[in-house]
Order: C-alpha cells, then structure tokens, then sequence
C-alpha cells in the first residue's frame, strides 16, 4: 500500500509490487462495484427510466426491454506484464473460467463496441484484397 501512495518502490521488488497492485485493484474494483455502481449508477439509471415512463416516452410495459438495460464498464487497468497478462486470459477464456465479454470488459472496454470494431477492420482489410 505504501507503494502505490507514495511511489516510492526503492525497497521493493517485482514480485512485492505485483501482489500488493494486484490486491490494491481487487478493493478499488470491489469499491467501485459495490458503491460507484450499487449505491450510485444503478439507482440513477433506475430513476431515469421511471422519469421515461412517467413522460410517456416508454411505456411501463417496454422497461424491462434489454435495449434499456444498462451495463457499466469500469475503467481498466495497464499490465504489469502483458505478455503474461494476455496468455493467462487466452487460457482462462480457452478453459471455459471466463467469458470473452468478460475479459475486454475488464480491460475497461464495451465487448460489443469491440466486435463492431474488429468487424470494421475485417471489413477493411477485404476491401483492399485484389
């Protein structure tokens, strides 16, 4: 912890400073889970889909349509190692203990922002083929 308050890593090693990160960014996600997005973003969201309703904009029955449930993406985080980082997700996601959606949505990104992307280079890259 003092590490990451002061930025003084002088007395620390590799190993030391990944584990106290590591444990650092499990309170600050669960901080943000539990208050930024439990006490704060979802009750918002939830009053403003009642204002929507109460307008006349939606109706009461459409509230629970999944084009207005929200998913809220915390920012993600750099890699301490990325070439590690990227193998132990590829084989997270390959033995089934994570989803896909899951791994970019730790990175701090929208998994179906990211598939319109990757199908917009694709599209691109067949554009240039002769």
């Amino acid at each position: 912890m003092y590490q990451q308050v002061s930025g003084d890593l002088s007395s620390a090693n590799y190993s030391s400073t990944r584990f106290g990160l590591l444990e650092f960014r499990r309170r600050a996600e669960m901080l943000q889970k539990l208050l930024i997005e439990g006490k704060f973003l979802r009750p918002l969201w939830k009053r403003w889909i009642r204002f929507k309703i109460l307008s006349g904009e939606i109706s009461a029955s459409d509230q629970n349509a999944p084009e207005l449930r929200a998913r809220f993406v915390a920012p993600g985080w750099q890699w301490v190692d990325p070439a590690k980082e990227i193998q132990a997700e590829i084989r997270a996601i390959e033995a089934g203990l994570k989803s896909r959606a899951e791994v970019i949505a730790g990175r701090g990104r929208d998994p179906d922002e990211v598939d319109e992307e990757i199908a917009g280079d694709s599209a691109r890259y067949t554009e240039r083929q002769p």
